[in-house]
C-alpha cells in the first residue's frame, strides 16, 4: 500500500491487471484487519482484557473509525472502478484519485 498507491496515483497508472488485484487484495486484508480488532484481547491495568464486549468497546472508542474510513475508501475505490465509464464524471474521477491517495 505504502509503495503502490502513490505511485498509482502520481503517475494516474490504470487500475488493471496487477494492480487491480493488488487494489482487491488490500481491500479484503483491511477489512479482515479491522473484524479482527474486534476480537484481539489487549492488556489492561492489571490483567489481559478478553472479554469481547471491552475489547469491542475499547477498538470502538480509539481505531475504529480511522480504520473504517480506511477501508471504506479502498471499497469505494474499488465500486468506482466498476461503474460504467460513461457514468463517471470529472468528480468521480477526481474523487477515486483522491480516495487512491488516503
Amino acid at each position: 500500500d505504502s509503495v503502490l498507491m502513490p505511485y498509482t496515483v502520481a503517475w494516474e497508472v490504470p487500475v488493471e491487471g496487477f494492480f487491480l488485484v493488488f487494489t482487491w487484495i488490500s481491500g479484503i486484508f483491511w477489512t479482515q484487519d479491522l473484524i479482527a480488532n474486534f476480537l484481539t484481547s489487549y492488556q489492561g491495568p492489571d490483567e489481559r482484557v478478553t472479554d469481547l464486549r471491552k475489547i469491542a468497546r475499547k477498538y470502538a472508542l480509539s481505531w475504529f473509525l480511522p480504520d473504517l474510513l480506511v477501508v471504506g475508501t479502498d471499497w469505494a475505490s474499488i465500486a468506482l472502478y466498476y461503474l460504467p465509464k460513461g457514468s463517471r464524471s470529472g468528480t468521480a474521477n477526481n474523487y477515486t484519485a483522491l480516495v487512491r491517495g488516503i
